[in-house]
């Protein structure tokens, strides 16, 4: 009976056990050894969507994640060693694909081998706990960006919890120190620490929020203002539990503040330093701008130099008051050269403020002159005026380093005190000047805008035998002679109006009735708003013969509209210069020729070409040494012969800054215009050893500087005799070259910006000959204009253009238009549009399928018959278009009247679109110039993104350039357009 017991009570217990198991709510399962499941529960199938028949045999590692596998089987191994697991999470698979979060906790039985588990689904709590981890993140990344940290304090323990955050505010990685409340309070300022601890522990006794900005000093010995604010909450009876703040960086706020008020003061000082100037002598003016920028700067000294005009010498100026009552008693020399100077002469050097921040220890400091006051850090800034460094301004013996704030403070108050020494300079020398006025030996009237005399000097009583007191007030007219008649002095009146001034040979009379030759000069004096205000004669008396013989040689040897050497006189100065430097020394001739200098008179007129010519000689003038020669041999041809920088690298600088400055724009009558010249270099010796050879060798390198490139210059060489030989060999083959068939067109698109649409082409001509290779267009076009050839080679470019459209046309290529540029000397055949009809009709063409570009200079030679010629080719049906615009001279008035379908925007302008704010101004203005007259614009030379982005942001319409594609044979643009357009409509795309 007993052994029948111990079967029911066995029979019974596996009863309980699978009642367990079907009935239990969690996941139940029994695997061997290997992990393969031996018997699992039906809460599979009910949350897992697995029946207990599917899972049994397979391995429980079959349906973990991937990711979680290795962890998984770690567990695995750790059970069958005879361990167990609890709360191990993994993600299994549902029988639908779904990846659920289970919780296991499991333990091996060794005498069975059977490993006993038991999990339920967790993925909610999983998903909350990552969601709380992002959100802890995301605050944790808040407080990063916003520089916000938090902080709580425990008041009865004392345990201070600080943010990741804090942390980095403090200077520290995020658990690198312990946080407590004197951790934090050693870290404080010095100067602030009572106080910041003060405050604390008043607002937590009497109940009110902690709020301080305080300064913190980090172990690097940096200093960080931080904002801090907490409440401290109580029990039931007042007693504080624990406070909670936040901390936030106002470093830069501090800064902000600090430079607004250090801008404050130095305003101040800039606006009070002029105002005590005008009592003080340019010494005493220093001192006071000295001691200005030593209160701004806490600096404790203060010293000044002049930089002289060579740039290599100083003149020492001031020390400030400050320095000489520390005890300096440097005994200076006034002028020294800067290899004497000491460290701070630097900043002359590099034309950039310095900072010495210890000048002792400098490893290039010099020792310091007897009597000067200990140097210990030092800021030194120039004065600039244009490339030249005038003064350098320096303070020394701040306590801490100097600053960025320091430096601009010291570069204000020295500009203002440089320009109120060049100021009292200026009234020194208008003092001067009006000495001088008063003992000059030329006699000298000044009127008022309405003639009456208003000043006369000691010389003009002299000459006239009038005193002061009898023609203030009166008009010079009493001192008329009687010779010239009235259109003679209407003629003087009319050159001053238009040129400012005049300046001539006439007969006055003296008080005694005595007739006098004068050399005479009147010129008009402007106020600020462009007013006449006065008129200044100055006269010499032209009775004496030694007077008259010395008017007569200057105008025999100068030219009369500049008052340069003429080409007698420079040819004299050039034999003398070559006597000279047979013996010892070089020489340099420089011909210079403004381009298109004939444009310039053919469109303005020879007065306002005349006052172009004035403005060039006074620039070229500006440029040159006391023994420079300079003369203008005729028309717009200069000459300069240079004797003391007359070898190459010099000769180039002075070229180049001539060039420069030069091209600068000038306004003449109202109309701004650039220039630029050509220059050609001849050497002495090498190039020649007289002055007929050095003459033509310059004359040479001038010829091949206006062919290489206007606007540059050339040095004379062997190889230029040669060239002319191969111009010869050239000119030559050029009159054939249409006959022979040499002459090929590429075609580079022209493409709609709005949608990359390829909406036309412009042919281009180039020349390829047998022997001479592909010749450039720069070099035979201009050749072909010279030898009259041009029109020849216009009329084969328009023939072959419209014959490759219409081969286009044949080939499935249906391009919208082409364009083709016209030569000047095709603007003069009367028969062009004639011409041009019978091509089109020849080709079975429409017209405006063909596009005439002319440029703006080309207009510009015959403004009436351009615009008649243009006319009747627009009744042809053809386009017009202006290329090149912006280079030339017209007039929104010209255009206005001429029958214009496009402007093209030079590439000049193009070229500098993100690098020059004038040309993209030059750009926009042309754009509006053309929505005004509603034309089509063209954007030439497009490179690169940028310039695209711009034109497409400008709305300008079309663009050509290599961005797009640089000119290719027809062959080549039909390969790759082709397939880019459809048979009516043009491709979109944005580059080969």
């Amino acid at each position: 009976m007993g052994i029948v017991a111990d079967i029911d009570g066995e029979a019974a217990g596996r009863q309980d056990v699978d009642r367990f198991f079907s009935l239990s709510l969690q996941l139940l399962l029994i695997a061997d050894k290997n992990g393969r499941i031996r018997r699992c529960n039906p809460a599979w199938r009910e949350q897992l969507g697995w029946s207990p028949e599917a899972l049994i045999g397979r391995s429980f590692l079959e349906l973990v994640h991937p990711d979680d596998l290795l962890a998984t089987q770690a567990e695995t191994t750790k059970l069958s060693a005879g361990g167990a697991t609890s709360q191990f999470v993994n993600r299994y698979r549902r029988g639908d694909g779904e990846w659920r979060s289970l919780a296991w906790s499991a333990v091996a039985a060794p005498d069975t081998g059977r490993i006993y588990a038991i999990a339920h689904d967790v993925t909610l709590q999983e998903q909350a706990t990552q969601a709380l981890r992002a959100n802890e993140q995301r605050l944790r990344d808040a407080e990063r960006l916003g520089g916000l940290g938090s902080w709580e304090l425990d008041l009865k323990t004392e345990q201070l919890f600080w943010s990741d955050q804090i942390y980095r505010l403090l200077g520290h990685e995020p658990g690198k120190i312990e946080p407590s409340y004197h951790s934090f309070l050693d870290l404080v300022h010095p100067e602030d620490r009572e106080a910041v601890d003060r405050a604390f522990q008043t607002s937590v006794a009497q109940h009110h929020p902690y709020a301080i900005a305080h300064r913190i000093q980090l172990t690097d010995g940096s200093v960080k203002w931080l904002n801090e604010y907490a409440e401290t909450q109580y029990a039931d009876d007042g007693t504080p539990l624990r406070s909670i703040g936040t901390v936030q960086d106002i470093t830069e706020q501090q800064h902000n503040r600090l430079m607004l008020a250090v801008k404050a003061r130095r305003d101040e000082a800039l606006l009070a330093l002029p105002r005590i100037a005008d009592d003080l002598d340019e010494l005493a003016m220093l001192q006071h701008a000295l001691a200005l920028a030593e209160d701004l700067t806490e600096s404790e000294i203060g010293f000044a130099h002049f930089v002289n005009n060579d740039q290599t010498s100083v003149e020492f100026a001031a020390w400030s008051l400050r320095t000489l009552d520390a005890g300096c008693q440097v005994n200076h020399n006034m002028h020294y050269p800067l290899q004497q100077a000491g460290l701070w002469a630097d900043a002359l050097r590099r034309r950039t403020p310095m900072i010495i921040g210890d000048y002792p220890a400098h490893p290039h400091a010099k020792g310091l002159p007897t009597g000067h006051i200990a140097l210990k850090r030092a800021l030194v800034v120039p004065v600039l005026d244009g490339n030249q460094v005038t003064m350098l301004f320096g303070l020394g013996n701040k306590v801490t380093d100097y600053d960025r704030i320091d430096i601009e403070s010291a570069q204000l108050l020295a500009n203002e005190a440089w320009r109120l020494a060049q100021q009292m300079r200026s009234l020194a020398k208008l003092k001067l000047a009006d000495q001088v006025l008063a003992e000059t030996p030329q006699g000298v009237a000044i009127t008022d805008a309405d003639g009456a005399l208003v000043r006369v000097n000691a010389a003009f009583t002299r000459i006239t035998g009038f005193s002061t007191d009898e023609v203030l007030g009166q008009n010079p007219r009493l001192l008329k002679s009687g010779v010239h008649d009235t259109a003679f002095y209407r003629a003087i009146w009319s050159e001053i109006a238009q040129h400012g001034s005049w300046r001539g040979e006439i007969w006055n009379r003296r008080k005694n009735g005595e007739l006098y030759p004068q050399w005479l000069s009147i010129s008009a004096v402007h106020d600020p708003n462009g007013q006449v205000g006065h008129y200044v004669g100055l006269f010499t008396d032209l009775s004496e013969s030694k007077q008259a013989q010395e008017k007569i040689d200057y105008l025999s040897h100068h030219d009369a509209l500049t008052g340069l050497a003429n080409r007698a006189l420079f040819n004299e100065r050039l034999e003398h210069a070559l006597t000279r430097a047979s013996r010892k020394g070089h020489l340099a001739l420089i011909n210079l020729d403004l381009d298109r200098f004939k444009q310039v008179n053919d469109t303005l007129g020879h007065q306002d070409g005349d006052q172009l010519l004035i403005e060039m000689a006074r620039r070229i003038r500006s440029e040159l040494l006391p023994s420079d020669t300079l003369a203008r041999l005729g028309g717009d041809e200069f000459a300069l012969l240079l004797e003391e920088r007359a070898k190459a690298a010099p000769v180039a600088a002075l070229a180049r800054e001539l060039l420069t400055r030069i091209a600068k724009p000038v306004t003449v009558a109202d109309r701004e215009l650039v220039v630029t010249a050509s220059i050609g270099i001849s050497l002495y010796p090498a190039d020649g050893s007289d002055a007929d050879s050095l003459a033509r060798q310059a004359s040479q390198a001038l010829g091949a500087a206006k062919r290489l490139s206007r606007n540059s210059f050339q040095f004379f060489d062997r190889s230029l005799t040669e060239g002319a030989l191969e111009r010869l060999i050239t000119e030559h083959a050029l009159r054939g070259a249409v006959t022979r068939n040499e002459l090929r067109l590429q075609y580079q698109p022209q493409v709609r910006l709005s949608d990359g649409a390829l909406v036309g082409v412009e042919a281009l001509v180039r020349w390829q000959h047998p022997d001479l290779g592909l010749v450039p267009p720069g070099q035979f076009i201009p050749l072909a204009e010279d030898i009259g050839v041009i029109s020849e080679i216009g009329t084969w470019v328009i023939a072959a253009a419209c014959q490759q459209l219409a081969d286009w046309d044949r080939q499935g290529l249906h391009l919208p238009r082409i364009a083709v540029n016209l030569s000047a000397r095709q603007l003069d055949e009367v028969a062009l549009p004639a011409t041009i009809a019978t091509t089109l009709q020849a080709f079975t063409l429409q017209p405006e399928r063909l596009e005439l570009e002319v440029t703006e200079s080309m207009l510009m030679r015959n403004p009436d018959a351009a615009r008649a010629l243009l006319s009747e080719l627009k009744r042809l049906g053809t386009r017009i278009s202006i290329d090149d615009f912006g280079t030339g001279y017209s007039s929104l008035a010209m255009l206005r009247i001429l029958p214009l379908d496009q402007l093209k925007i030079d590439q000049s302008f193009v070229r500098d679109i993100g690098a020059d704010d004038n040309d993209e101004a030059i750009v926009r203005t042309i754009i509006a110039m053309a929505r005004t007259l509603g034309l089509e614009t063209v954007a030439e030379g497009v490179e690169d993104a940028e310039q695209l982005a711009f034109l497409s942001h400008e709305q300008v319409d079309l663009g050509q350039g290599y961005h797009f594609a640089k000119p290719l044979p027809a062959d080549d643009l039909l390969t790759h357009w082709r397939e880019r357009l459809s048979p009516n409509s043009a491709a979109r795309t944005g580059a080969f």
